[in-house]
């Protein structure tokens, strides 16, 4: 009887062991966020965009871009608020007028652009080479004269 016994109590050792070993993992917690916490989370994520924005800002080169004839439209149509297939027409024609004037080497002025002449000209190869000068209309002399003209 005594091997029995310590048969016995070897298996029910044996089963306890596995049970030990299988324990079941604890769910986390559920975290309580507070609005606070929400608002910081996100006013870090627009500080982050606009810090990215700022810094691609800062990488690109002093020089502008070129502007294109498209962007050109695009800028015209949002300004303006008109349809861009009423709009493209005229600053087609605009724009080939302006280049026929210069070529012909007439001054314009053209407010609020300013006053352009054509310095010196050269033919090269069938095209034109053109330097020309743009005196800009001064914006901030003309705020001044306004409201002292109101007052």
């Amino acid at each position: 009887m005594t091997t029995r016994k310590t048969t016995t109590a070897k298996t029910t050792a044996a089963k306890k062991a596995p049970a030990s070993k299988t324990t079941k993992a604890k769910a986390p917690a559920p975290q309580v966020v507070s609005i606070d916490q929400v608002r910081v989370k996100e006013e870090l994520e627009v500080q982050e965009a606009i810090d990215q924005a700022v810094a691609a800002t800062l990488t690109k080169s002093a020089e502008p871009e070129e502007l294109k004839r498209k962007e050109f439209i695009d800028l015209v149509v949002a300004r303006s608020g008109m349809k861009k297939k009423d709009v493209k027409p005229v600053v087609e024609a605009m724009l080939e007028v302006l280049g026929q004037e210069l070529g012909d080497g007439r001054e314009f002025n053209l407010p609020p652009l300013g006053k352009l002449k054509v310095q010196r000209m050269k033919e090269n190869d069938g095209t034109q080479v053109m330097v020309a000068k743009i005196r800009l209309h001064d914006a901030a002399k003309d705020d001044s004269q306004t409201s002292e003209d109101a007052a």
